[in-house]
């Protein structure tokens, strides 16, 4: 992969702009887990094996209505993963890879963990397109807004799967909270809350047209195919380049397009000392890409 990797390297160093897409693929080497296909569930938890309950079931929405206390016993066990949870060096590469191109750069992603914000991405140039499971809603909902869970301290119990103690509750009609995140068949989904995101990366994607654009692909699997679809149409669209970093499934259709069959952590790396090591490579100052000043 030594050729496909520098010539990654080559790409983004040459690049106007660069859009960042990443999917569960990249939070895996944080130590998260994947609960890719069927099975994927049931590897993890054992006593969803036994009520027969897969992930996509788990995770409608309509589990908030029919049992509150089940349905937080699975999302109140990924808040607290998600909090522990500590970006891995891949992010770190990703933020300095971004950081030359300052407004020119944009982040896109599906997972609801929070680690782009907790690696020092700013939220400015940042999409969280399925919401954030640090943000609660109400289950109807009764209005149209969320608030941090930043109160809520969820005891799960391992036998059951089953919240202990108290629902959150929403502030506004006392009725049971959920997370707001975008789930399977989800009617109810408070999507303002990534209003001003959603905004700003329509205004980013329209400074795109005419230039060279690279986009950097991370662990986005077919499975979610929608970031998939984006990064490929806006390359299409522009004359782009997508490098496409998947584990399991790298290949790629277009002979312009580059699949690197690596983690995410270990690639970004590599690619991250590779651009370092472009003595062509005259990085523009950085201007506010990051938070990290």
């Amino acid at each position: 992969m030594n050729a496909e990797i520098h010539k990654a390297a080559e790409l983004i160093a040459q690049a106007d702009h660069l859009l960042i897409t990443a999917g569960a693929g990249m939070s895996v080497d944080s130590g998260l887990p994947d609960y890719r296909g069927k099975e994927g569930l049931w590897n993890h938890y054992p006593v969803y094996r036994e009520l027969g309950v897969d992930y996509a079931a788990m995770t409608r929405p309509s589990g908030f209505e029919r049992d509150p206390h089940f349905a937080w016993g699975f999302y109140g066990h990924l808040l607290n993963l998600y909090r522990k949870a500590l970006p891995h060096e891949g992010y770190s590469a990703m933020l300095e890879i971004a950081q030359p191109f300052g407004g020119r750069a944009f982040a896109l992603t599906s997972n609801v963990d929070g680690l782009f914000l907790k690696a020092g991405f700013s939220s400015d140039h940042l999409r969280e397109c399925h919401g954030s499971i640090h943000r609660l809603q109400c289950i109807h909902p009764c209005q149209r807004t969320t608030w941090s869970a930043e109160g809520f301290m969820p005891e799960i119990d391992p036998a059951t799967r089953r919240l202990l103690g108290d629902l959150p509750r929403c502030p506004h009609c006392g009725s049971a909270a959920r997370p707001a995140v975008f789930a399977f068949g989800d009617t109810k989904y408070v999507w303002e809350s990534t209003h001003d995101q959603t905004t700003r990366y329509q205004a980013w994607k329209a400074r795109v047209q005419n230039h060279r654009l690279v986009v950097l692909e991370c662990g986005s699997g077919p499975t979610v195919p929608g970031l998939r679809r984006e990064g490929e149409s806006l390359v299409r669209q522009h004359g782009g380049h997508l490098i496409r970093i998947n584990l399991r499934d790298s290949s790629v259709i277009h002979p312009e397009d580059i699949g690197i069959a690596f983690s995410a952590s270990e690639a970004l790396c590599i690619i991250q000392r590779q651009i370092a090591s472009l003595a062509s490579f005259a990085a523009p100052q950085p201007t506010h890409f990051s938070s990290i000043s």
